[in-house]
């Protein structure tokens, strides 16, 4: 995914808006976000979003609108 990408699916979302990451399809936790960084690679720019503190399980619905549940 390119930056491009992420920012044209968050169009329209409310900026107050929390950011998680959703982690591990068998056994679905949810993170804050942690260190935002920028660095440059032989592969050009990259940004890497850092692990947070953990939150708890990722909600049934979200883990259903991720596809990891059948």
């Amino acid at each position: 995914m390119t930056a491009a990408e992420l920012i044209e699916i968050l169009e329209g979302v409310p900026p107050s808006a929390q950011v998680r990451f959703a982690h591990q399809p068998n056994w679905p936790m949810e993170y804050r976000i942690g260190n935002v960084i920028e660095v440059l690679t032989d592969e050009g720019f990259m940004v890497y979003l850092g692990e947070g503190e953990q939150v708890g399980y990722l909600p049934g619905h979200v883990t259903e609108s991720l596809g990891w549940k059948g």
